[in-house]
């Protein structure tokens, strides 16, 4: 059995070209649709980039008890279990955070293969260089500020110099070919996972400017390339246009990318008896409710922690089964901790490694969605107060159920929310007035799910009384 995972790091559910919800071009993945089973309601659990990580590789739901750092040491990941079974794995990675500060996101795998020079990474200086002011200060993302004065904005141009000088020299162009030669090296092999962890397209984006003219071509100012995760209204009208043109076009090279991989799985004659999954961990604010990027970390937003609307929890999920697909499309809950016990499955085989929260896929790719156990789906970054000197002001829990969207926490100034994601998909008007019923029916189920993961009291009391403010 052969498993391939293609993993794609904020890339938005509706940037996909074929549901036809925003003007984007991804013919690869378009295709990949037809042969595939869609998730259209695959949510994030743990937010952001490595608690997602977590929740994929680990098989549990980690933001209760923790958020961004390494991988704990006594965590048992899907390689690991792989690996006792006697099956290889191969990690290729450009997403820097894996890797850095020794996180270990890599334990367990056979092999790995760190592909260097995405967002803060940076493998060799060049301090003869000057390092040049790329976007405004003020239009792009304020910290990490690198030898103290200068944006991720300016450090990947100056970092990339001189080596940008075609499409195949992105990052996300060296990663898919780096998988390419690895597939022709290990495609005989009856046996293995070979996972590939794509940083793009997590900003910056910077693919060449052909791709770009596609979504905005009389654009003629300052290239924006880098959100300023803080308020769209930062920008000019001209301005947030192309910061979503540069998105777009960011998203169609990452589709283009995935698509040679895919070419070369049916070249080798592996695609029919190969397990195929491509998804992502979140996605991104491009100016919708007045955020532009992931998280507030602008010193000019004074709106305090975010909420996980849609546009970040709904996450785009296609899996085609060794042997092609029996169902189109799913449309219950599932979750990132989805993934583990579905590629053992696809194994045929167990753990006692470790105890899974996660509800296998096997049975809604086989088209049986009767007695699905996950009515909904929770994503939520670290359940810990943002400013620890104020531990009233929790990050937020979402709660989805197909038809509802209960969102709840933040500051004691803030309303808790909830929508009615079928009649209002962009999520613009908060019901939990006049629909409190619906809201404690969501709320309680929450809590059931936290308590189930032996959640603290102490947490637990915290996000009672946000809940309980309105």
């Amino acid at each position: 059995m052969r498993v391939i995972v293609l993993l794609t790091d904020s890339f938005r559910y509706d940037h996909l070209g074929f549901l036809g919800r925003k003007p984007v071009e991804t013919p690869a993945l378009d295709a990949f649709a037809q042969e595939a089973t869609m998730f259209h309601q695959h949510y994030c659990g743990s937010f952001p980039t490595l608690p997602n990580r977590e929740d994929f590789l680990t098989g549990k739901t980690g933001f209760p008890f923790h958020g961004w750092g390494p991988l704990a040491e006594n965590a048992v990941t899907m390689p690991q279990v792989l690996e006792k079974n006697g099956i290889p794995s191969q990690l290729i990675t450009d997403t820097p955070h894996m890797m850095k500060l020794g996180f270990n996101y890599h334990k367990g795998f056979t092999s790995y293969l760190w592909v260097r020079g995405q967002e803060a990474d940076h493998p060799l200086t060049r301090l003869n260089y000057p390092i040049d002011i790329q976007i405004p200060h003020e239009k792009t993302r304020p910290i990490p500020k690198a030898f103290g004065k200068y944006t991720l904005a300016d450090m990947q141009r100056w970092d990339q110099m001189n080596h940008w000088h075609y499409e195949e020299d992105k990052i996300v162009s060296r990663v898919a070919d780096t998988a390419c030669e690895w597939l022709q090296d290990n495609y005989q092999a009856e046996n293995f996972l070979l996972w590939c962890d794509f940083f793009d397209p997590h900003e910056p984006w910077d693919p060449p400017a052909y791709f770009v003219k596609k979504y905005d071509p009389d654009y003629k100012g300052i290239p924006m390339f880098h959100p300023n995760y803080g308020k769209a209204e930062d920008y000019t009208p001209e301005e947030l246009h192309n910061l979503w043109a540069h998105y777009a076009a960011e998203v169609s090279l990452v589709d283009k990318s995935i698509g040679r991989v895919l070419r070369l799985i049916k070249d080798t004659g592996i695609w029919e008896d190969t397990m195929i999954v491509w998804t992502t961990d979140h996605g991104i604010y491009i100016g919708e409710h007045n955020f532009t990027g992931k998280s507030n970390i602008n010193p000019r937003d004074d709106r305090g922690n975010w909420p996980l609307l849609d546009e970040i929890c709904h996450t785009p999920l296609m899996i085609k089964p060794a042997g092609g697909r029996k169902v189109a499309e799913v449309h219950e809950r599932v979750q990132p901790i989805d993934l583990f016990p579905t590629v053992l499955d696809a194994f045929n085989m167990t753990t006692d490694m470790t105890k899974l929260e996660g509800l296998s896929m096997t049975p809604l790719l086989q088209g049986k969605s009767e007695g699905w156990q996950r009515n909904e789906a929770i994503s939520a970054q670290c359940m810990v107060a943002a400013n620890k000197d104020n531990p009233q002001s929790p990050n937020w829990i979402t709660i989805n159920d197909g038809e509802w969207t209960l969102i709840y926490g933040g500051r004691p100034q803030d309303s808790n929310m909830l929508f009615n994601t079928k009649t209002d998909p962009l999520q613009s008007n908060n019901l939990i007035a006049t629909e409190r019923e619906v809201a404690d029916r969501l709320y309680a189920r929450s809590i059931e799910y936290l308590k189930s993961m032996n959640t603290s009291e102490e947490r637990l009391a915290t996000y009672q009384k946000c809940y309980a403010k309105d």
